[in-house]
């Protein structure tokens, strides 16, 4: 478990923006990268916790199905990490979305998580519209609906 900082988010809380800088170098801002533009998935892990080692993976498929439409964002919390280890881990699982490296836990306590790993899904305004500590067999479902919420 992480250290508690700040507030958890609720469903139908407006996310906070946050910045950060991917493992490929691009600097990324919620609200001025994609709020507006297209629904979020946040994904906090570690690579050391198994449960994490279960979820990546299937977000990995999500994203293959859905990144066109929806951004996926991987958050490794920095906890008892070094980034050589998260770039080997990201590769070795053949990992395409975008991740960042939350060395310092910037990100990681702006969202007040508490634990890994902790899935977030904003709509297109930026609001919470799910977040769990468990991957849903039927999150896929959850993000089409999420979609076609949005369409017109």
């Amino acid at each position: 478990m992480l250290p508690v900082y700040g507030y958890a988010l609720d469903v139908g809380d407006a996310a906070p923006d946050f910045e950060g800088v991917s493992l490929d170098n691009k600097q990324i801002s919620l609200y001025s990268s994609f709020v507006g533009k297209k629904p979020v998935y946040l994904i906090f892990w570690a690579t050391w916790w198994p449960i994490c080692k279960e979820d990546l993976p299937r977000v990995e498929r999500l994203y293959k199905r859905l990144g066109g439409k929806i951004e996926f964002i991987g958050i490794n919390v920095g906890i008892n990490e070094r980034e050589k280890r998260v770039r080997e881990y990201v590769k070795e699982k053949s990992l395409t979305f975008t991740i960042i490296y939350d060395e310092s836990q910037k990100v990681t306590k702006t969202f007040g998580v508490m634990g890994t790993p902790t899935h977030i899904i904003t709509d297109r305004k930026g609001f919470v519209r799910y977040r769990d500590a468990k991957f849903p067999h039927d999150l896929e479902d959850h993000m089409k609906e999420l979609l076609n919420w949005y369409k017109g």
